[in-house]
């Protein structure tokens, strides 16, 4: 909301000068901000239509810190506590494809000279 009071400072108008206009319009960017933002997020990922245009855009071929971020959080959906998620996270060959290989790429490994 501070980006959006900021704009209306700036006289950007796209707050309604109607108290209860303005609080409508408030709640519907809220809506959109929390639950829509995440839904159009979750689709770019979990949608197999839409997974390699993502991948490409995103993450590239190396693992790098934007993979062990985005492994940390669709990983957790593949844990039994989360059952139902990582069933239709299997049902995506080409995400699980990728968090299989980042989970290999960042696995750990005990780097003992007796093992």
């Amino acid at each position: 909301m501070v980006i959006l009071d900021r704009l209306d400072e700036l006289g950007a108008g796209l707050l309604p000068e109607d108290p209860k206009a303005r609080a409508e319009a408030q709640l519907f960017e809220e809506l959109a901000d929390t639950l829509i933002n995440g839904f159009v997020v979750a689709s770019r990922w979990a949608d197999e239509r839409n997974w390699p245009r993502a991948r490409e855009a995103w993450v590239g071929d190396e693992v790098t810190v934007a993979d062990v971020a985005l492994f940390g959080q669709l990983h957790s959906l593949r844990l039994p506590m989360t059952e139902w998620q990582a069933e239709v996270l299997s049902r995506h060959e080409r995400l699980s494809l990728y968090l299989d290989r980042v989970h290999e790429a960042t696995a750990f490994r005990s780097h003992d000279s007796d093992s």
